[in-house]
């Protein structure tokens, strides 16, 4: 499996942004190299998450990606639709879910290769991103929160750890700490679409997040087997 697709957007999904939006810039480490740039931007009044991840580094080990996700929620940061425009190594493809959360189904529609799959989702399903947002701008209790993975449902569990102060390029943060684990639904293997959702919603994974009061993650940490991976914040604009 490779390190740099588990690795790379666990931390574009933990950053999630203020109600009144932000722009924030990271970088993403592994193995003490910087092995992407990641630059997501919430426009509230459109209800919009765009989040845009390019590779600094490519060989075997960090595939090359140039990947670009575009979540349009509703209230409380239910997904309506969820865009990837996917270009890494070989693969190119463009996909779109949409859900309807009334009727607890969604269809997910992919160009290469052309197929379409319509599946049944629970009324609080969320994408990978909307969760992550819902999660650094919300003082979440405890729980387990329904996650589509690529057409497969997932739960993740959420521990609240503990509250921290924690340092950045940025200056100290009050943070409050939580971890994240995912369980499958179904013993069903997920379909391959890009290798952010394909390694990092998966039972072995482990996620550390610290966000601070501001509502924004200002640290993650990711483990899956004996692999890790950390980001940094660059900078940010509320």
């Amino acid at each position: 499996m490779k390190l740099y697709g588990w690795l790379l957007i666990v931390f574009t999904c933990a950053l999630a942004m203020p109600l009144h939006g932000l722009r924030a810039e990271y970088y993403i480490k592994a193995m003490g190299m910087k092995v992407a740039h990641l630059v997501i931007e919430h426009d509230a009044p459109k209800q919009q998450i765009q989040v845009k991840a390019v590779s600094l580094m490519s060989n075997k080990i960090f595939p090359r990606i140039n990947n670009t996700y575009v979540v349009s929620y509703l209230g409380n940061f239910l997904p309506r639709s969820y865009l990837r425009e996917i270009d890494q190594n070989n693969v190119c493809d463009s996909v779109l879910t949409t859900y309807d959360h009334r009727s607890k189904e969604a269809v997910i529609i992919r160009h290469n290769p052309s197929s379409a799959k319509a599946f049944e989702i629970s009324s609080h399903t969320r994408d990978y991103f909307s969760f992550m947002m819902l999660l650094t701008t919300q003082n979440l209790k405890d729980g387990v929160y329904r996650i589509d993975g690529n057409g497969l449902l997932y739960n993740a569990k959420l521990v609240y750890e503990k509250s921290e102060v924690i340092k950045t390029e940025k200056g100290k943060f009050n943070t409050r700490k939580y971890n994240i684990s995912f369980i499958p639904l179904k013993k069903e293997k997920m379909p391959y679409i890009d290798m952010v959702t394909h390694n990092t919603l998966h039972k072995d994974t482990r996620i550390s997040i610290w966000i601070g009061d501001n509502g924004v993650a200002l640290k993650a940490s990711v483990r899956k087997s004996a692999l890790g991976m950390s980001w940094e914040l660059i900078d940010f604009c509320l």
